[in-house]
């Protein structure tokens, strides 16, 4: 992760005029630990789907032409 160097600047406000404090902000590189990302959705979840669709539309001319709309719906962690 790129982020920035910490810097304290201790400022001393003496009277009720503006005073302007100029700093540049370093870049610092963190090393983190390694993450996995994953999903809920295995290979086996798109062969459930696409057997699904083929079950219930069809196989007709005309079941080609639907298109189930909500397919992120569907669960097959039951079968």
């Amino acid at each position: 992760m790129v982020g920035f160097e910490r810097k304290n600047q201790n400022v001393l406000l003496t009277s009720k005029k503006t005073t302007i404090i100029n700093f540049q902000l370093e870049t610092h590189v963190y090393k983190l630990d390694e993450i996995s990302v994953t999903t809920k959705r295995d290979y086996d979840w798109i062969g459930d789907a696409e057997l699904f669709r083929k079950n219930f539309l069809g196989s007709s001319v005309n079941s080609k032409e639907c298109k189930i709309i909500n397919r992120e719906t569907l669960d097959f962690s039951n079968h």
